[in-house]
Formats: structure tokens, sequence, C-alpha cells
């Protein structure tokens, strides 16, 4: 049997379709363009309006604009490519799991392939990972598939497998994600797919948060807002998320959403302390290898401004220097890759103490980190396949 590489999307890359009919959700250019529906979690007691039953159906490599004429790459380009340049020598397994659900759901999937891939006769099994698909690589490298509440430091998975590539991947978090659960993300023009409802009902977009050290939201003197976002008060109060819908919901599912999102903010929170927990046990000699890529050379959502009398969310810096009577400079952006910034990209301190690591940073935007042909280059080097 040939060595596996494992490719590990990120957000919003796998292909969602109705158990039922199996007509896809996510995504098309219909979709995309206009509709009623959602990709919100149908969550129990949370009452959301027109949430499916959807299943995964395997890792999004484009997006068909013109059916046989025109279609928007996604992971395409980067699965053909390895598959051509490791043909013979190694086997290309994209890892489809759905990006809505908790991570440590990913993880625990993911820590099933690898067993079955060794138990079938792989002689080494390499990680690529994107985005968010890093977060659950990088989880479970530490901590196997601890549950969050219990998990102690074993380096169980960097034993399990051989090289790990981690491209994009915001360890400390996004600032577009507290964007898009508080007031939804347009997908083209529809509004409604990822809208603030369907984007709060998602446990993984908690894990995309801002960390909570990092206070990067504002008030308009421009001081920090000491923990603003992990506060469920703050979410129902400002509308923002599963509340923004909330006014004509009975008191039950307003105390069922407020619990919901007091939970996973506090399960967001426990997620953030362990990636960033200092080092306390060494990985065992012949762990992985590790491989992480930022890309930057972009102006990147890094901060927000909080208007708590009129319940205003400002994120981006010309509108704020507008609205704000100092007049002074606000700048809410950092260098990153359109998505992720630098310093989020950066790799935790324990894993670079305790892994044999690799830095590279490139000139490249988020959504087209594997498109690039230096990255791809550069990870084909590093596997070594």
């Amino acid at each position: 049997m040939r060595p596996a590489i494992v490719f590990i999307h990120g957000f919003k890359g796998s292909v969602l379709r109705q158990r039922a009919s199996g007509s896809c959700s996510w995504i098309t250019a219909p979709a995309a363009l206009w509709g009623s529906q959602t990709l919100a979690l149908p969550g129990e007691g949370l009452q959301i309006d027109r949430a499916l039953d959807l299943c995964v159906d395997g890792v999004l490599e484009r997006v068909c604009i013109v059916p046989r004429l025109l279609y928007a790459q996604v992971y395409g380009p980067w699965l053909k490519a390895v598959a051509l340049a490791c043909a013979g020598r190694a086997q290309i397994v994209p890892f489809a799991y759905d990006w809505r659900r908790s991570n440590l759901e990913a993880v625990r999937a993911l820590a099933a392939l690898v067993d079955a891939l060794r138990a079938r006769g792989a002689p080494a099994v390499h990680l690529v990972a994107h985005s968010m698909g890093g977060l659950i690589a990088a989880y479970y490298l530490r901590y196997g598939t601890q549950a969050l509440a219990l998990a102690s430091e074993t380096w169980t998975g960097a034993a399990a497998v051989d090289r790990v590539v981690i491209a994009g991947t915001p360890y400390r978090g996004l600032m577009r994600a507290f964007h898009d659960m508080a007031c939804g993300a347009v997908t083209v023009r529809n509004r409604t797919l990822l809208g603030p409802v369907a984007m709060a009902s998602m446990p993984a977009a908690y894990q995309l948060l801002p960390w909570p050290a990092a206070d990067k939201v504002l008030s308009p003197s421009l001081s920090p807002e000491p923990q603003a976002i992990y506060q469920a008060r703050h979410w129902r109060d400002g509308g923002w998320g599963l509340f923004a819908d909330a006014q004509a919901l009975p008191d039950a599912a307003r105390e069922a959403r407020y619990a919901y999102c007091g939970a996973h903010l506090d399960g967001a929170r426990r997620w953030f302390e362990l990636l960033h927990a200092p080092l306390a046990r060494r990985p065992r000699p012949g762990s992985a290898a590790l491989l992480t890529i930022r890309g930057g050379g972009y102006a990147t959502s890094d901060r927000a401004v909080w208007c708590r009398d009129s319940g205003a969310l400002l994120f981006d810096s010309r509108r704020a220097r507008r609205r704000l009577s100092g007049g002074g400079a606000v700048v809410l952006t950092a260098d990153g890759d359109q998505t992720v910034t630098l310093e989020s990209a950066a790799l935790p301190t324990a894993y670079r103490e305790g892994l044999v690591t690799t830095a590279l940073d490139f000139r490249v935007g988020h959504a087209g980190m594997y498109s690039d042909r230096g990255v791809q280059r550069a990870v084909l080097d590093f596997l070594s396949v």
C-alpha cells in the first residue's frame, strides 16, 4: 500500500446535500443568487425556520456557474495537482466533514480515518490542512480525540502521523467569523443561506471567533471592550446571531437560544485555552514534523468597534472614521491573507517547542492558497512523496 496524504478542508469546504431528496444545498449558482433556504443546524428547541437535515457529499472541488461551460474552482486544482505530482507514489484521501458542526466531531472522524489507513497497511500517513481544517489537525496532534472538558496533553495524534502541513489556519480566530455570526454572511446575493441565525447555530463558527485573550472589540474611544464577544447577554441584547429574529419567538425558544449561545461560547473559550496552553509534555521522539504556511500582503479584518448606545457594530475602517466623532485614524485591519491575519496564523508556542517545525510566508490570498504554485511546490517538497 502507498503512503496516504489526507486533505482536510476548511470552513464551507464540503458539499452539503439534503438527506431526503439528495439535492445540493451547498452550493449551487442558483442558491448563491436567490432562495430562502438556510444552512442552519436544526438544534432542538431553537425553533429555526426551514432548517434542513443535510449530509456531507465530498470535498468541494468546484461550483458550477454555467453547466459544462463555467465553474468557480475551490479545492479541485489542488487535489488534481497533488494527485498528478504523486501519481504511483502516494494516494490522495480527501477528508470531508460537516463544517457546521463542532470541530471535535471532525477530530474524531479524522482519527478513525488515520487508524483505518494504518490498519490497511499505509507505510506513512500525512495530513494537509487548510484554514479551519488546520485547527482540527492541531487539536488531533496534541490531544487526540479527548473531550474538551477533560483533555490533557498526550500528543497521540502526532505519534500516529508522519508529516503535517497546516496553511492559513486561524489559531487566534477570525474577526470575519464574528461579523458573519453577528450580521450574517452574504453568499454572492443570497442572505439566508448563511444569515446570522444560521451562522450562530453552527458550533464550528464559535470555534472561529477571535480568541478571548485578544479583546479585538473596541469602544467608540478605541479602548478594548474586555470579553465582549464571550458574554451571551451581549448577543441577546445586541440582537446578534441567534437573536437576530428572536423578538417573535416564544420565551422558551429565546431561553433555549440563550443557553445554546452561552454553552458554545464557553466551549470556544476552552477550545482556545487548549490550543494555546503552555507545553507540559513533550511528544515522543519521531513524532510528526510540521510545516505551517501563512498568507500575507492583504488588508485583513482584525478589529471591530461596538457602539453600545446605538448597538452598531463597525467592521470597516472608513465607515468607523465617518461614524466616530474623534476624527482620528481608525484602523480595523492588519496584514494577512484577506481572511486570517498573520498574527492569528502564527503557530502556538507549544507546537513550535514540541514538534520539528518549518514556517513559511507567502503573498497569497486565503481562498486560493492551495492553488498557488509556490505553495504547492513547498508542500510537495516537504512531504517528499
